[in-house]
């Protein structure tokens, strides 16, 4: 399994993402491109493109921020309730 997902990094998810990449840095030299020209419309198709990277590029750093956090409270939830019973076990008279 962890080969498979290793190929499948190596030849899939990383060049997609560097290809991303690259697609979302020329979406941005245009849009500065059009705003420098004084062609800035609040309805073009590249500032359209631009808001739509933005407004999803936060939305996963949000959505990243609240999963670790619930992720966190689990772990420190399971970590407390381990302890209280190791605590318990520990303590108790026969």
């Amino acid at each position: 399994m962890i080969p498979y997902l290793a190929q499948l990094y190596v030849n899939v998810l990383e060049p997609a993402f560097t290809i991303l990449c690259f697609v979302i840095a020329l979406a941005f030299v245009i849009y500065i491109f059009n705003l420098l020209r004084g062609a800035g419309d609040k309805n073009g198709f590249i500032t359209n493109v631009v808001n739509f990277v933005v407004k999803t590029f936060v939305k996963t750093i949000q959505l990243t921020g609240v999963g670790v956090l619930k992720s966190l409270k689990v772990l420190l939830t399971t970590t407390s309730l381990i302890f209280a019973t190791v605590r318990d076990f520990l303590t108790s008279k026969i």
